[in-house]
């Protein structure tokens, strides 16, 4: 809730890191909507089941990643290894 405070003042850099604790309560969020439709979807066949919960589940997911990248970018600064440039 802090979180959504200091951003909806117009508070971009909080140490705390804002835009991460919302990213990580939309990815909880998700997490309580997989369980909900693998618990409750009515289809006696477990494995369409399963399907039905993570078709949704893993589209939300990649839509929470790809949107939230606008925000804060998935890495800001790329480690160059010996490993990675092949010297």
């Amino acid at each position: 809730m802090n979180s959504v405070l200091y951003l909806s003042n117009g508070v971009r850099n909080d140490p705390n890191g804002n835009w991460h604790e919302i990213t990580r309560a939309i990815i909880v969020w998700i997490g309580v909507i997989a369980f909900e439709m693998a618990t409750r979807i009515p289809v006696k066949n477990v494995f369409l089941r399963a399907a039905a919960a993570y078709i949704p589940t893993l589209l939300l997911a990649f839509l929470a990643v790809w949107s939230t990248s606008f925000i804060e970018p998935l890495a800001s600064i790329i480690i160059m290894s010996p490993a990675t440039t092949g010297w």
